[in-house]
């Protein structure tokens, strides 16, 4: 499997003042990750190789791996070089993705409203909810991961009485919580 692109964190003297990559490199993977973030908005997620050719995939992946190799060298330079590569390469994916047919990738959402009236949508993934929120500002986008993460959160506030109730009773309904969980039973 081929090894992302690392994000890597700009010099800061104060948050960062020893970034893991020089700087030149950081500024130089910059528009790559906004280009690369526009095309997985558009096409999902890890997605865009799989609807080309195979030989414009091994080529696209090939450039990723050399461009890896010369963070790892912290080659600035190179990354330059090999960044441009790459800006072309994923307009190269794009492009031969559409001339075959390929559609872009809409992100299906779940919609619902809460007891306050306020718009909530539930998707997939952060490429999802990203592309959603863009076309649909006015409603709070939530993906699978975040889901999990106030459940989990849910979880630890509560003893794991939500997992629980969950697990236990097959289709209970959680309609609300009240008082402190913490309370004497009152029997």
């Amino acid at each position: 499997m081929i090894r992302k692109t690392k994000k890597l964190q700009k010099f800061d003297p104060l948050l960062n003042p020893n970034p893991d990559k020089p700087t030149g490199i950081y500024d130089a993977v910059r528009p790559l990750d906004r280009v690369a973030l526009e095309m997985e908005e558009k096409w999902g997620a890890d997605r865009l190789p799989d609807l080309v050719s195979p030989a414009t995939a091994v080529r696209f992946a090939s450039a990723q791996k050399k461009l890896n190799d010369a963070i790892d060298d912290n080659d600035v330079e190179l990354v330059i070089r090999k960044a441009e590569v790459l800006i072309r390469g994923w307009k190269a994916l794009d492009e031969e993705a559409i001339a075959a047919g390929r559609k872009p990738m809409e992100p299906v959402a779940w919609l619902w409203r809460d007891d306050e009236g306020r718009s909530h949508a539930f998707l997939r993934e952060n490429a999802d909810a990203l592309a959603y929120a863009k076309k649909n500002p006015n409603t709070a986008t939530w993906t699978m991961e975040e889901i999990i993460r106030v459940a989990k959160a849910f979880d630890e506030k509560t003893k794991n009485i939500g997992t629980e109730v969950k697990t236990t009773f097959a289709g209970a309904k959680i309609v609300s919580i009240k008082g402190k969980l913490d309370d004497e039973i009152p029997f």
